[in-house]
């Protein structure tokens, strides 16, 4: 299953790590998503966030190239992500890939990442688009406001000097809000275009809105309520971005969704009220 490749030919690896969180992975996936970033990178990290069955399975297929951080419980995506940095940091590696259960990496997209790298730069990400999508851009990078953590080569030094993940945001706008404390502390993000990824939205489908394509991603109550409530807290956060209308609208358009197109309607809606009660109430310490 694991393809091998002499890493005598890539740059050197020997301080750049990998980090993948998983929840009830699919079996042949997320092999897939190990064998393509294990000949990029020196060490691989997964951290099982409180899924129902075991996954020492990987551990039969990988033996001593991987290690695992099980965690009895799911302690939200930050945590994770902190766990995987933490881990990091402790060996002095100097970047960490991390990537979704599902996220799988082109070959020799590291190598070609760090080409872009500076004492500035906080991290690396390649171009994402989405199932079908096709894109083109005029330049091979590019400095950007925002990335998601899937895909992304973080400095661990910079992460540690602006205090990491923010676990109270557990999941959702967890990378928004990194990205914002970046570019706070005098960091960039660099996007290399000419290296894709493709990410994928879970449940998703395209509805028609007379005439208008819009993306219905069926997010359970309890994502309803963090993406709610952590879009109120993001905007408390950082008042000097955005406005409050932007912010409203968001909000209005997902109950919009959650009424017209997807089921389990009133767990949503209720999630989404109490998120907009928590994130209103919430107070920045």
């Amino acid at each position: 299953m694991l393809k091998m490749v002499n890493k005598e030919m890539i740059m050197n690896i020997n301080k750049i790590g990998a980090g993948i969180v998983t929840f009830n992975p699919d079996k042949k996936r997320v092999c897939e998503v190990i064998d393509a970033i294990l000949i990029q990178v020196s060490e691989v990290v997964i951290v099982d966030n409180g899924s129902d069955v075991d996954i020492n399975w990987l551990k039969e297929i990988y033996t001593n190239q991987i290690y695992i951080i099980k965690n009895i419980k799911n302690v939200g995506i930050a945590r994770a992500l902190n766990q995987i940095m933490e881990y990091f940091n402790n060996k002095s590696f100097e970047w960490v890939m991390t990537l979704d259960q599902d996220s799988i990496l082109t070959e020799n997209a590291i190598n070609h990442l760090l080409k872009f790298s500076s004492n500035n730069v906080a991290i690396i990400c390649p171009r994402i688009i989405h199932d079908d999508e096709i894109a083109v851009d005029e330049k091979e990078n590019e400095k950007i406001e925002r990335t998601i953590t899937s895909g992304s080569l973080t400095n661990v030094v910079k992460w540690d000097n602006i205090g990491g993940f923010d676990e109270d945001l557990f999941i959702d706008m967890v990378d928004f809000d990194f990205c914002e404390r970046i570019k706070l502390n005098g960091y960039e993000i660099i996007r290399v275009n000419s290296v894709r990824i493709n990410h994928q939205y879970g449940d998703a489908a395209i509805k028609n809105f007379f005439g208008k394509k819009i993306g219905v991603y069926n997010y359970s109550p309890f994502r309803r309520y963090y993406i709610t409530r952590n879009n109120i807290i993001f905007y408390k956060k950082y008042s000097n971005i955005g406005n409050f209308k932007i912010m409203v609208k968001e909000i209005v358009r997902n109950v919009g969704k959650v009424v017209l197109y997807e089921d389990n309607k009133l767990k949503k809606i209720n999630a989404i009220t109490k998120g907009m009660k928590d994130g209103i109430s919430w107070k920045k310490i």
